[in-house]
């Protein structure tokens, strides 16, 4: 797919906010703090674009687009959405414990996740949202 590392990371960014808004939480465990602050930045922001989406509300909340395939050693799911999974920033955060598995030098692989196929199954085409209770 073509784009670099923020390509993906910014169209992730909208992918996410589209489930959140969709069905009230997303591919992450949100808290339901961070899912209220979604919520209001997509009300006061509808024509966001991707940057916004992510740094204006993901990067705020304290996330980064973390490489599920690290992009050196595969540079062709750098611009993915689907290559990407927000995790917590900062040292002894989710991002460095759990997606370098304790340190930036170390490569990482896992699942692809799909948003857009998501969403495209939440939407059956009858203007009718499905959405999965609790």
């Amino acid at each position: 797919m073509l784009g670099g590392r923020e390509t993906g990371i910014f169209r992730a960014a909208m992918d996410e906010i589209e489930l959140v808004k969709l069905t009230g939480r997303g591919t992450r465990p949100w808290t339901k703090n961070e899912i209220k602050v979604i919520q209001r930045f997509i009300k006061a922001n509808p024509n966001m674009t991707q940057k916004q989406a992510y740094y204006g509300l993901i990067n705020k909340l304290g996330y980064v687009g973390h490489h599920i395939n690290n992009v050196d050693d595969f540079p062709d799911w750098a611009g993915d959405a689907r290559n990407i999974f927000f995790l917590k920033k900062g040292a002894g955060e989710e991002h460095v414990m759990l997606g370098h598995l304790g340190h930036y030098k170390n490569s990482s692989t896992g699942m692809l996740i799909d948003r857009e196929a998501m969403i495209r199954m939440l939407n059956l085409g009858d203007g009718h949202l499905v959405t999965g209770g609790r």
